[in-house]
C-alpha cells in the first residue's frame, strides 16, 4: 500500500530565516504562533488566526502583512524560546538571547518582562521545569549555563 502525505495548507514567508531560531508559542494563551528570526535580525511572527491592522497598538511592529509582524531588535538575535514563566499567566513569553544579554519580551503586552547581562554569550536558551522547583525555569546557555529562577 502506497501512503502519501498532502499538506493540508502551506504559506509563503518571503523571508531568509535561519533554519534553528524558530520556536511555536501561545502569545494571547489560546492561539499558537510560528516565531522565527530572519536574516536581517528581525523577529517574525506568524499568526493566522490574527489579522492585525493600522489600529493595533499592541506591538511595535516595523512591518505588517496581514498575518505576518515583524519586530524590529537592535542586537543579533543567537537563540529564541516561547514558553510560560509565571504560574498565574496563561500566555507564553518570548526569550530572545544575543551576544551580550537575555531579554524576556511579552509579546502580547509589548513589554519588556526583564533583561539580564550575560557576558559569555547566549547561544541556547529552553524554559520548563528542573529538579525540585515548583514554576519554570529559564536555561539559559552560552559558554556555561545560568538558571534563572523568576516569582
Amino acid at each position: 500500500m502506497d501512503i502519501s502525505t498532502k499538506p493540508v495548507f502551506s504559506f509563503s514567508l518571503n523571508y531568509k530565516v535561519f533554519e534553528k531560531l524558530v520556536t511555536c508559542g501561545k502569545y494571547d494563551g489560546i492561539h499558537s504562533c510560528l516565531t522565527m528570526v530572519t536574516t536581517a535580525d528581525k523577529i517574525l511572527i506568524h499568526t493566522p488566526h490574527k489579522r492585525y491592522g493600522l489600529q493595533n497598538s499592541k506591538l511595535s511592529i516595523s512591518e505588517i502583512k496581514n498575518d505576518i509582524a515583524l519586530l524590529n531588535m537592535n542586537f543579533p538575535i543567537r537563540a529564541i524560546v516561547a514558553g510560560r514563566l509565571k504560574k498565574d499567566d496563561e500566555r507564553d513569553v518570548l526569550v530572545i538571547g544575543s551576544p551580550s544579554h537575555v531579554l524576556a519580551y511579552h509579546v502580547d503586552e509589548n513589554c519588556n518582562m526583564f533583561q539580564r547581562d550575560f557576558h559569555e554569550g547566549v547561544r541556547s536558551a529552553v524554559i520548563g521545569s528542573y529538579a525540585n522547583n515548583p514554576g519554570n525555569t529559564l536555561i539559559v546557555g552560552g559558554n556555561g549555563k545560568r538558571l534563572l529562577n523568576l516569582p
